[in-house]
């Protein structure tokens, strides 16, 4: 659709961008601007060929692969040299005599500027080359094969569109900026949804320094019904990642953004007097008050506004209740330490509720990790990290990428069951089975002593 946002996955690059359908006006593609208007109308998964500054659709459904270009036969001993089978034990030519003398092509730099401005295709260009290769016969099929992709990077540019979703936006982001999402990798975003129970109607909170990417997901899974409190750091949130999930009205109306500050209060009254009484008041998200009404039900509030605070004097009363009721769900995904943020947060948490906490280091998490231990209001505490490897699959030849991402970050994960004494961790208590171990140990030191003493 038209002004939609959609993800560009570059076949030859290996590259992906987020771009907006215009109609009007050219985008940037990697080095040259495109024109995208050519590409409206047309199911998701399109894939197109860029020629003179325009995308055209690749029709054929034998050239959606990768390696389909036709090699003539007077240059190899195939006819169609991404189709073959190649024998891995024996493959077809010899490279023994090769010797690289940069004169084996015919074509000479100018010539094919001028096969470029002439407005032939990229595969032309590249059979062209062919044709006018002394040496591209006799080379082994492996060789050729990484000859002819070697062209098409350099003359032949293929882009598949794909629809805006959680994952192809975080793909995208993380090849293009991974440090803006907290080298949060797709895999890491699933299992953050996976573990802390988001689904539709419940209440979230979200502390988050990812642009939106997690808000924006939350929503995406949750399809506008529920309630998601966004917790933002300094002045204004940042949403923009939002935009880009093209999302319905009643699924952006369900996000209130909250200033961290609200939070430490919120979570002062709760632990002092309790979660607020659902019953007697219900605060909606478009900012009425009303009785007996819930967001729930299906009736679809008014649009919000992303870019407030949630600090407006129409806005304080809603935010200071949603806070005071409780939440389902938390998840913490912020470059921040975020021990001072789950100790605040746990505090309106229901009990019974999951958590995931989200850091692209090990080391904050496990503070958090021994923090949840020593007071010990959460179970089922595992601190994990998602490994992810991809792996080349060609004709005889099956090895991992050479370039890969070490790490998606990592994930600490846990169900809370207690209530917090304080946003502050109290002291670590002695409890019966630690008793039992001491005193155990202190049984067989002084057993050992004796026995000692009997062989002296």
């Amino acid at each position: 659709l038209a002004d939609s946002t959609v993800v560009v996955r570059n076949q030859s690059e290996h590259s992906a961008q987020v771009q907006i359908l215009k109609a009007s006006a050219d985008q940037k593609m990697g080095k040259s601007r495109v024109s995208l208007k050519d590409a409206v109308g047309h199911p998701y998964g399109s894939l197109f060929e860029l020629i003179n500054r325009k995308l055209i659709l690749v029709k054929d459904e034998s050239l959606l692969a990768e390696d389909e270009l036709e090699v003539p036969e007077s240059a190899s001993t195939n006819t169609l040299l991404g189709k073959r089978t190649i024998n891995a034990d024996q493959p077809r030519g010899d490279n023994s005599g090769y010797v690289d003398t940069n004169t084996a092509q015919k074509l000479s730099e100018p010539d094919i500027c001028k096969l470029k401005e002439s407005g032939l295709s990229g595969e032309e260009i590249i059979k062209t080359l062919i044709e006018n290769s002394d040496t591209f016969a006799s080379k082994t099929d492996f060789a050729q094969e990484k000859w002819i992709k070697r062209k098409e990077m350099k003359y032949r540019k293929r882009m598949r569109i794909v629809k805006s979703t959680p994952q192809s936006i975080c793909e995208a982001s993380f090849r293009k900026n991974k440090d803006k999402i907290c080298n949060m990798r797709y895999d890491s975003l699933a299992q953050i949804l996976s573990q802390s129970g988001v689904c539709a109607g419940n209440r979230v909170m979200v502390i988050e320094s990812t642009v939106g990417m997690m808000t924006g997901s939350v929503a995406y899974r949750m399809g506008g019904h529920g309630r998601i409190l966004s917790i933002y750091g300094g002045q204004q949130p940042h949403l923009d990642m939002v935009h880009t999930l093209n999302l319905e009205p009643a699924s952006i109306a369900i996000i209130q953004a909250i200033s961290s500050v609200e939070l430490g209060p919120a979570a002062k009254d709760v632990s002092n007097s309790g979660f607020e009484d659902e019953e007697d008041l219900e605060v909606d998200l478009a900012g009425d008050v009303t009785d007996g009404k819930d967001v729930r039900s299906g009736v679809v509030p008014a649009p919000v506004n992303l870019n407030s605070t949630g600090r407006n004097k129409e806005d304080l009363a809603r935010v200071k209740s949603l806070l005071r009721r409780g939440v389902d769900s938390l998840i913490i995904a912020c470059r921040y330490r975020p021990l001072p943020l789950l100790k605040l947060a746990l505090c309106v948490l229901h009990c019974s509720s999951p958590f995931v906490v989200f850091h692209e280091f090990m080391e904050p998490l496990v503070e958090c990790y021994l923090y949840l231990q020593q007071t010990g209001v959460a179970l089922r505490l595992v601190l994990s990290d998602t490994w992810l490897r991809e792996f080349q699959t060609l004709p005889g030849r099956v090895r991992p990428e050479m370039y890969m991402p070490t790490s998606g970050g990592y994930l600490l994960s846990g169900i809370y069951v207690g209530t917090v004494p304080g946003p502050f961790p109290r002291p670590l208590q002695t409890t019966h089975s630690n008793q039992q171990a001491s005193s155990n140990l202190a049984s067989q030191q002084q057993q050992l002593d004796m026995e000692e003493d009997e062989d002296e």
